[in-house]
């Protein structure tokens, strides 16, 4: 079978995101022995990645151009006659009407809620959930990333055929000893001592993902441990509402971190990893904790606790979260929670799982 990926900026994954999911899912869906083309931005290079994975650039940048991205890739990957399309992203629904190819072998897979974040303008939101209700109403088969995504499809959208759920995957995070001399160089460079643990955040610095909430709380918390948030500061939010904290005692921001060596060492030391997101599906960045066996404190909120089950500390407002804070000592190291988040990882979200998810849906169409 030949598999078509369109909405990634390519592989090898530079970024995050989707372009994790093409990459990691190529190689699992190249197991099964089918043919897989990414079809990537300028960012990308179009080359042979191995025997049967493909990286194809359109020459056009995702961010400057949108539109034309989602022309151009889709118009290849109709020529190229592929026998599925997996379409990364609810944008470019416009542009598969077009071509009219949001047929029974187009494969959306939505996304986040992206126009329920608080950055975007009204207009903004509107042309969001306009795609939303588009691909509720014309899209073939759609593939949500969470249960979460599937109910919001279901109910306030009220779509019901060819609704499917399959995650985000992620590997087991082990020590080695690349990540040891890196989690050193890092340590090494800031002025915190992180080797005796911290709290770590890694999101966009955004206000949908809670970070103001979580940096009030760790401040009016005993800061038995430092607080380490690895995100990008170009965001508008972090300069209008968190550059303040940036300055203060045990707090750091790394900004974004794209080695992912480095990252996976960050997340293996950590003493506990906090995650504030409300808005998306199975996000990344929580499936990768789970994967390094962290202990989780995570938002109440259904696209969390489907993924987490009883296994993490749940908090929605201040009080809640420094209660949380001050519990976690070096006394107990929580391994409980850190079993069943490993458990959960290897057995429902690995990416060996995740393409058997796939290629379910896709073989019972």
């Amino acid at each position: 079978m030949k598999i078509a990926i369109i909405g990634s900026k390519g592989i090898p994954a530079k970024y995050g995101g989707f372009e994790t999911f093409a990459e990691k899912i190529s190689y699992e869906f190249q197991q099964f022995g089918h043919n897989v083309i990414v079809f990537g931005d300028s960012s990308s290079e179009t080359k042979l990645i191995s025997k049967n994975i493909s990286n194809v650039s359109i020459k056009i940048f995702k961010g400057d151009n949108p539109i034309k991205f989602w022309h151009r890739s889709i118009y290849l990957a109709k020529k190229n006659k592929p026998d599925v399309i997996i379409h990364c992203g609810v944008a470019g629904i416009f542009s598969h009407l077009y071509y009219y190819s949001l047929n029974d072998i187009t494969y959306i897979n939505p996304d986040g809620l992206g126009f329920m974040r608080s950055k975007y303008g009204y207009l903004k939101k509107i042309f969001l959930f306009t795609q939303f209700i588009t691909c509720s109403i014309f899209a073939k088969n759609i593939i949500c990333d969470s249960q979460g995504i599937k109910l919001f499809f279901t109910n306030k959208l009220q779509r019901k055929k060819n609704l499917s759920v399959a995650e985000y995957g992620t590997i087991l995070n082990i020590e080695s000893e690349d990540k040891k001399l890196a989690f050193q160089k890092f340590n090494t460079s800031l002025n915190l001592n992180l080797s005796n643990g911290y709290f770590l955040v890694i999101a966009r610095l955004e206000p949908e993902n809670n970070i103001k909430l979580i940096l009030e709380s760790y401040l009016q918390s005993n800061k038995l441990y430092p607080l380490l948030i690895v995100g990008g500061k170009e965001t508008n939010y972090f300069q209008k509402h968190l550059k303040y904290y940036d300055n203060l005692d045990n707090i750091h921001f790394s900004g974004g971190i794209y080695d992912s060596i480095l990252l996976q060492s960050i997340r293996i030391n950590c003493t506990a990893y906090i995650h504030g997101h409300t808005v998306g599906g199975t996000n990344p960045s929580l499936i990768e904790a789970m994967g390094s066996r962290n202990l989780i404190i995570a938002h109440k909120n259904e696209f969390n606790s489907f993924i987490l089950e009883d296994a993490a500390f749940y908090f929605k407002e201040i009080d809640e979260l420094v209660k949380i804070f001050n519990k976690i000592n070096k006394r107990n190291t929580y391994n409980d929670f850190r079993s069943k988040v490993l458990k959960l990882a290897t057995e429902k979200y690995s990416w060996r799982i995740i393409c058997k998810k796939y290629l379910n849906i896709i073989s019972n169409d």
